[in-house]
């Protein structure tokens, strides 16, 4: 699954859902570091890294949201 892409992580949710009766718990544990240069790394590699940490969390957090049984989640990192 692709975090990145919300109609991918609605499926994936979905799909578990259905095979194990809902939701109880989600550990986001997806995301990675970058390394190098700042001055030299092209902007892109950042706006990669925010889409993956960052918005690929928001992504799963909305989705566990629609098929929880509570409908409310509570995050920390």
């Amino acid at each position: 699954m692709d975090i990145r892409d919300p109609a991918a992580v609605q499926a994936a949710m979905d799909d578990a859902a259905a095979d194990h009766g809902g939701l109880d718990v989600l550990i986001c544990n997806a995301g990675y570091a970058r390394t190098g240069d700042v001055a030299t790394s092209p902007l892109d590699a950042y706006s990669e890294l925010l889409q993956v940490n960052y918005l690929g969390h928001v992504h799963l957090v909305k989705a566990a949201v629609r098929i929880s049984s509570r409908g409310r989640a509570t995050s920390a990192s």
